[in-house]
């Protein structure tokens, strides 16, 4: 993820669809210019998860612009960045869980459960009746383990080393588990 494209579009710029899993990004959001730079489909998705993307104009018109999320979100962001700059230091499991998916579908499959979470974990003061229903069906729904992994993946933002040690998994389970705890939680995120 290039911190210039996300100042790009930070600063006013635009980023819409060429090609299954590539986002063009320009600097103005008429597109008159010349492309500055690509992101990954994987990135976008990244980058809708911490909802700092929303739709321009109609769906069918792919267009995508900034829009300045929360202050969690942000250093979420800022880990990211960080991430992509220094190749020792490991990302968030949840990032690394999206950014190694191929298949859109399954990204958003993965994605889509974990904005809805981040969000209901938000909304519990100010909106309390849907986000904690939502809440409240979860933890119907999954043990108390798997509440407190789910937690700590989206919310925490843990590394996969840090929740391998903290559940006594080896690396590749806790990739299983998250992917079957964010399934597990997608059909209240439809």
């Amino acid at each position: 993820m290039s911190p210039r494209l996300i100042q790009a579009l930070r600063r006013g710029g635009v980023t819409a669809k060429l090609a299954t899993c590539r986002w063009g990004v320009w600097r103005h959001p008429d597109r008159r210019f010349r492309r500055i730079g690509t992101f990954a489909g994987p990135e976008i998705d990244i980058l809708r998860l911490y909802e700092c993307l929303v739709q321009t104009g109609p769906c069918h018109n792919q267009i995508l612009k900034w829009q300045t999320p929360d202050a969690d979100s942000l250093a979420c962001i800022g880990d990211l960045l960080a991430a992509s700059c220094d190749p020792k230091q490991e990302r968030a499991c949840l990032d690394q869980l999206i950014l190694s998916r191929h298949d859109a579908s399954t990204r958003r499959t993965l994605a889509q459960p974990a904005r809805g979470f981040r969000r209901d974990a938000r909304m519990r003061e100010s909106k309390p009746d849907e986000a904690c229903q939502r809440l409240a069906r979860i933890v119907a729904d999954l043990s108390k383990q798997d509440c407190r992994f789910l937690y700590e993946l989206v919310q925490k933002r843990l590394t996969k080393t840090e929740l391998a040690t903290s559940y006594q998994l080896r690396p590749m389970a806790v990739e299983a588990k998250s992917t079957d705890v964010l399934k597990r939680i997608a059909h209240l995120y439809v």
